[in-house]
């Protein structure tokens, strides 16, 4: 891989230049990344609730119920 490192005057690393193609790849993993990361916080938060809802003795809709709502 053809990385470039551009320092200023000083020496002082300042920006990183990396082929178009790396670039997109980088970007296209870090999206699915990110979207990995919302599901699973979304799934935490989603415990979390369930477990404050047990605790208060709330009653929860089953996953059945849900499904069949949509």
């Amino acid at each position: 891989m053809n990385v470039q490192i551009v320092t200023n005057t000083l020496g002082k690393k300042t920006a990183v230049l990396v082929p178009y193609d790396v670039w997109e790849n980088f970007q296209t993993k870090f999206q699915k990344m990110q979207n990995k990361l919302r599901v699973m916080q979304g799934i935490r938060e989603g415990i979390s609730e369930i477990k404050k809802a047990k605790k208060e003795g709330k009653q929860l809709q089953s996953l059945e119920d849900f499904l069949n709502e949509c």
